[in-house]
Order: structure tokens, then sequence, then C-alpha cells
């Protein structure tokens, strides 16, 4: 939940939206005020260190933020920091933030005192570094990162649920009752299944109707998610009972069940929406080719239960298409899942997207290894003995997969980089239907659906015509022999240098040489004062010698 403080100040701004800008917020891309984004860090940044939901998000961060890259001062570079928080949302909630790219653009140019939401990340983080002075974040930072983040997302859902009551005429004061609450909040899932754009034929309480219409036909499970919330309001009721005045009758709902139950709503939708990739995902391994995570063209338009079928030129934009045996395409599963294909904008902020199957493969190696690199035959010990959600373990890693390690750890001193793009290439091997093949950076450009047709004025629709499934139908390859192996693109990209040990290693080297330095200019004296006694003590004994 977001800190006093913050919800404080979205309740304030809430209370003096006006009509004119809630149309305007539903039917446009969401914009923040930089202040209010500074406002959101500084509350919880002067909490951080008591603040309980901080240590909370501390401990989860922990192992991967120890084997992640560090600079010279032990801390996160802006490319690490992107890439620790991408991974953080993706695994908890199922939020794909826009803004946590390694391609994400910097605002340190603009002049204006507002920023469209998915540029918040960038802004907050170019804050950080000017509140540390450029040198990297610690744990403590990426949590509170993490957290103000979250206020933001959570204050933009009361936000539009308020611009939805203020569209609809709907009264808002004190205890909403419950059937304002409803149509309001039918209102804004409506918009949000079919796009904020939609949001402009959100006209009164008949349009909600053939709004929910649409939206079923987008979102099968939309009756179901209304329930869940309901269920989850009831729930929710229930276990705080306890705290209420037994004998003040509530008429309706609470301004803080509504923020409750928006905050569930925001937070918990990507665990509803796993359950449809879940089916997607078993769907397309019972048609793979055995072990690979691919699934022929020919099986994957042959499957009229899927309704998302999309075309060639749309899964090789989006880097699903694997292309590697000629006149053979196949789909990449994990890559596929992934894709913003599967993806439902659910905020200015995110979009609700399939889970990262191989965050917990990863994660699970880094909690082993604490550190940026490994050994390589510590690593494959560890594969070995690491399950997926497909794969059982123990099992046997193949001599090409050791081979392969070996010569990722050449590249690199002996030593192989959980976080670069040769290591997750070969989990991709290990792992072929949990961990998306890793494309070079530039040869593909995922987009979404809507993306994909704006681009292109010849058509209306990412899926495939008829003709198109037709021409791939008897694609499909009998003798796995005439199939070639996972391909290998021997391309290395870190998410960030790991400096820390090199600091340290020549400070331990220059340390040496200063020892050395002492110990010579402490000996040498002695030395010629042993030389000079000594040659004396010849002189001496050649003159009685010569006597």
């Amino acid at each position: 939940m977001a800190s006093a403080p913050a919800l404080l100040k979205v309740c304030t701004l809430v209370a003096v939206w006006s009509r004119a800008h809630a149309e305007n917020f539903l039917s446009q891309r969401s914009q923040v005020t930089k202040e209010f984004v500074e406002a959101s860090l500084l509350d919880e940044l002067a909490f951080a260190a008591s603040s309980a939901r901080i240590a909370v998000i501390k401990q989860e961060l922990r192992p991967m933020y120890a084997s992640l890259p560090k600079n010279e001062q032990g801390q996160l570079e802006p490319s690490s920091v992107r890439y620790a928080l991408h991974r953080y949302f993706v695994q908890k909630h199922g939020w794909y933030v826009s803004g946590l790219s390694p391609t994400s653009g910097s605002l340190t140019n603009s002049s204006s005192a507002a920023i469209v939401a998915d540029l918040a990340p960038v802004y907050l983080q170019g804050l950080f570094e000017k509140q540390l002075h450029t040198k990297g974040l610690g744990l403590e930072d990426l949590a509170v990162f993490a957290a103000t983040l979250s206020d933001l997302i959570h204050s933009e859902g009361v936000k539009r649920l308020q611009a939805v009551y203020e569209v609809l005429r709907l009264p808002n004061g004190g205890d909403a009752s419950l059937l304002n609450f409803h149509l309001a909040l039918r209102g804004y899932l409506a918009t949000i299944i079919i796009g904020f754009d939609s949001a402009v034929d959100l006209t009164d309480v008949n349009s909600i109707y053939s709004l929910e219409a649409e939206a079923r036909e987008v979102y099968d499970e939309y009756d179901d998610l209304l329930m869940w919330v309901e269920d989850t309001r009831h729930t929710r009721h229930f276990m705080d009972s306890s705290h209420r005045n037994p004998f003040q009758k509530q008429a309706g709902i609470s301004p803080d069940e509504v923020d409750a139950l928006m905050h569930d709503l925001y937070h918990k939708f990507g665990s509803l929406s796993s359950i449809e990739c879940a089916t997607a995902k078993d769907r397309l391994v019972d048609d793979e080719y055995p072990g690979t995570g691919r699934v022929s063209a020919a099986k994957f338009y042959a499957d009229t239960k899927s309704l998302l079928r999309e075309s060639v030129d749309y899964l090789r934009n989006i880097g699903a298409l694997d292309e590697s045996t000629p006149g053979n395409p196949a789909v990449i599963i994990p890559n596929y899942l992934s894709s913003p294909s599967r993806c439902m904008p659910f905020s200015s902020y995110f979009s609700t997207c399939c889970p990262d199957a191989c965050e917990s493969v990863l994660g699970h190696i880094e909690e082993l290894v604490v550190e940026p690199s490994a050994d390589p035959k510590r690593l494959a010990e560890i594969v070995s003995h690491t399950p997926s959600g497909t794969q059982e373990a123990p099992g046997r890693l193949s001599d090409t997969l050791v081979a392969r390690l070996d010569e990722i750890a050449a590249r690199h001193d002996g030593r192989v980089p959980l976080h670069g793009r040769l290591f997750m290439q070969w989990l991709h091997h290990a792992y072929p239907r949990e961990c998306p093949f890793p494309h070079v950076s530039g040869t593909i450009n995922p987009v979404t659906q809507d993306e994909w047709i704006e681009m292109h004025d010849d058509i209306d629709t990412v899926l495939a015509s008829d003709a198109e499934k037709e021409l791939h139908a008897t694609g499909h390859v009998s003798d796995l022999l005439n199939l070639g192996p996972l391909p290998w693109t021997d391309v290395e990209e870190l998410v960030a240098e790991h400096k820390v040990a090199g600091k340290i290693e020549n400070g331990n080297c220059l340390r040496l040489i200063v020892m050395v330095v002492a110990v010579l200019s402490f000996a040498l004296p002695l030395v010629r004062g042993s030389a000079v006694l000594l040659s004396s003590q010849l002189d001496g004994k050649a003159q009685i010698n010569m006597v």
C-alpha cells in the first residue's frame, strides 16, 4: 500500500478533479506532474529506514541485487536499475512497466512541468542520481524506487476510477453507494479491456452496456474479473469487520475500501491473466517439436482453439519466429508468450503480460551464486539440479551445453556473467520452453498489435490470412533428424560491467607495490651499510696479510 502522506496527496488531487479533466484523463495518455513524482519519492525516502514495507521489498530484491554487476562504489548503474526493477515487477505483479527498458530515454533536457506516465521511471532515476551525486543505487535505494513507482501507479488507478465517476455524473462523496461503485468500476474495467481510446464512448450509464459487450468479445474472462473484484470486496469487508464500530451501520462502500480494492485490482490482476497464459502454453507445448520449445507454423495455424494466430511478418517482428530451418518457420514458445501480442495495457504505466517462466530458474541461480559471475562447473552443477515448469531435476546437461558454458567463460577470464546475453542464450538452450531466445539488440522491434496496424496502412489486423495459413499448412517437419540445431549467435551483451572486483584487485596490487617499495626503502640502507662494513673489514684483513 502507498504511504499515508502519498495517499493524502492522492485524495487531495482527486477532490479537485473536474469533469473536463476526467474526460481528458480517460481518453489520452496520462500525465503526472514532476512535483508529484518528487513528493512521492521524498515521502518514501523519509520513512525508508523504519518502513516495514521497504524492508519487505528489500528482502525480495536482495538475492537479485547481490548478483547484479556493480560500479566502483559497489552500487547499481542505471542499466542495472532498470533491469532489476523490470524483473521485479514482472515476477511480483505481472507488470511490464514502460520506461524500464534499457533503451529508455532521458528527461534531463525537459523543461515541462509534467511528464507522461511511461517516462516517470526515467525521471525518478534522474532524481535518485541527483540525490546520490551519481554514485549509483544501493539496495535500499532500489526498494524505495520500487515503492515510489508502485505509489504512482496506484494513484493513477484511483484517479481513473474517480474520472469515471465524474464522466457518469455519479455522486461520490463520503461512503459511495455500492450501485454507483459497481457502475463506475464496470465502466472503468470496460475501457481498460477495450483500450483507453474507447473512453470517448463512455458518456453516461447506458453507454456502459455497449462497452461491456465489446469487452466480453476481447476478454472472455470479463465476467469472471467482475466476480473476482466482488469476492475480493466481500473478503476484505469480512477481514476488517473486527476493526469497525459494530454500532455504526455502513451505508455503502467507504473511500478506504475503494482504495484497497483498487490496490488489489492493480497488484493482483496479473495473477488472473496468468491462468490464460498457462493454458496457452500447455497447448503450444503439446504441439512442439519435442524438447525444442518450438511449434511449427503448420501446427500453430492449425490450432483453432487459439483466437490469436498472428501473421508471420508480425511474429518475426516480435522475435517469436525461428527461421533457421529454411522453408519451415517455427514459433518460439517463450518468446511468443512474453511478447507484446499477449499483453493488455492496464495503465499508462504498465501492461499486464504473461509471467516470465525463466525468472524462477534465473532467480534460483542468483540465490545460490550470490555474485555477478560464476565458475562454469559450478553453474553446470546448479542448473542440472534446477527444475522448471516443464523439466524435472536432477538432469544431465549435454556435452554441447557444457562446452558452450566453458566458451562463455573463456571470454570473461574464466567466469560466466549471469546477466549477459550469452548466458541467457545458454539458458534458452537448457530451458527452451521457459527461457526466451535473447535476440541481439536492434535486430527486432517488438510492438503491440495496435502499433503494428498503425505502422502498416495496408492491413487492419495482425492475424494471418486464410491464404497464409494454407501456405504453411504442410510445413511441419515430421522427421526430427531434418531439423537443424537450436540457433546460437556468438554475440555478447552485458547488462553492465562489474567493476568492484577489478577495483579490489587493482587495490591489492597497488598495496603490494607500496609494501615492496617500503621494504626496499628500509632494506637498501641496511644492505649498503653492511656492504661498507664488510668492505672495511676485508681491507683491514688485506693490510694485515700484506705486512
